[in-house]
């Protein structure tokens, strides 16, 4: 009875260790993989970092990948476990239901970054709009999203070059978040 409470707290233990690793392996590594499926989306303004390609990004996307599934493994085990059923269609039950949970969280802290790439694209949008709209000649919407979107991916292409790109993607959604506290983004509106 001892070893088996013991391999109960070493699952729960697993369990903490794996729920905490995922968030800041997605929040510092693997959040490009989120632009990269905005830009499929049509996102055009999305920045994706410059080291975000080759190996590194097989890596970092084998590491969430493990991640994902150690999470789901813990909670699998953790269910069948707890809930005494063992049959193994009951197993592939909870193992589902886990990694649904799991892809489900780091889609949870994807969109944290990609929040903040939105806030920070909308603050240069904004501003943009507001010096043209006392310039006499005329910018359509279009004209302006271009313009604010090459500004955004040249500023935070600036950003990645000096190692600052997570800093100044968190200040700029800061300051953004400050100026219009009640807005919401396009990506809410679309949907």
């Amino acid at each position: 009875m001892q070893q088996n409470m013991s391999v109960v707290y070493g699952l729960w233990g697993g369990l903490v260790l794996f729920l905490a690793a995922q968030p800041l392996w997605v929040l510092f590594f693997s959040y490009p993989a989120g632009f990269e499926r905005m830009l499929r989306r049509g996102r055009n303004w999305v920045y994706v970092p410059l080291r975000w390609k080759g190996m590194r990004k097989v890596q970092i996307l084998f590491v969430a990948r493990l991640l994902l599934l150690g999470v789901a493994a813990m909670g699998t085990a953790l269910l069948a476990y707890h809930t005494g059923k063992r049959e193994s269609w009951w197993i592939a039950g909870f193992f589902v239901v886990c990694t649904i949970a799991a892809a489900w969280l780091q889609g949870f802290w994807d969109r944290i970054r990609y929040r903040q790439q939105e806030d920070a694209y909308y603050l240069i949008h904004d501003d943009l709009r507001d010096k043209l709209m006392y310039d006499t000649t005329d910018y359509s919407e279009a004209q302006i999203r271009s313009l604010a979107a090459y500004q955004h991916q040249q500023r935070l292409r600036k950003a990645d070059e000096d190692g600052t790109f997570l800093q100044v993607l968190q200040a700029e959604a800061k300051r953004f978040r400050e100026l219009r506290p009640l807005a919401t983004p396009l990506s809410q509106n679309e949907g």
